[in-house]
């Protein structure tokens, strides 16, 4: 269980490959069930990672996914557009694809209860919950993951 972090860093970079002329390692999402994150302080965006674009990103089949008592601040109190991906991720620089765009996974339900942005408990927290689907990322080798999440329970503190 993780508790009392006062700043996430999960790195899930894989070897980059060049797009469109190398073929990338071949690989499988993951599955898990009852994950739970609790007692945690973030601040975003996280030093030295660019391309991280929400503070939870979840690219693996996971039965129930469980967040309680999450405080997310936001440099300069900036709004937040996106709390938790599900999907595929993507960090391009230049021809070299650094994560696995093409990768599908499903969360079954997200539980979430005592959640606050900037101090502040949102009124509707599903809509910073995503669900990242590439059509087509890249012309020259398409990548078409997608991520689905079947349910949010959303229990206000």
């Amino acid at each position: 269980m993780l508790r009392v972090l006062t700043n996430i860093n999960f790195i899930c970079k894989r070897t980059p490959y060049k797009v469109g002329k190398e073929k990338p390692e071949k690989g499988e999402i993951g599955s898990l069930d009852n994950i739970y994150f609790e007692h945690i302080e973030a601040f975003f965006p996280f030093e030295n990672y660019p391309f991280w674009v929400a503070p939870f990103e979840i690219c693996a089949n996971i039965g129930n996914l469980y967040f309680e008592d999450i405080s997310v601040e936001t440099k300069d109190k900036r709004k937040l557009n996106s709390l938790i991906n599900v999907g595929p991720k993507s960090a391009r620089v230049k021809e070299n694809e650094y994560f696995d765009p093409y990768l599908n996974c499903k969360v079954n339900t997200i539980h979430i209860k005592n959640i606050r942005i900037n101090d502040v408990e949102p009124e509707n927290v599903t809509e910073l919950i995503k669900e990242v689907n590439f059509n087509s990322l890249y012309p020259e080798a398409p990548s078409t993951g997608k991520g689905e999440i079947e349910k949010i329970i959303y229990e206000k503190a």
